[in-house]
């Protein structure tokens, strides 16, 4: 939540649709790299 805040003051008014946007598509592939690079690895070694 602090995040989004501290993001809505860096960016302009006019692209705070963009922005939220790109923080979805970055937390979603930062999501998809974590996933697949070590929480999937660990357990399937079991």
């Amino acid at each position: 939540m602090l995040l989004m805040l501290g993001m809505r003051t860096w960016i302009p008014r006019a692209y705070h649709n963009y922005g939220a946007a790109a923080l979805f598509c970055g937390l979603f592939v930062l999501n998809v790299v974590i996933l697949t690079q070590y929480v999937i690895p660990f357990y399937s070694r079991w």
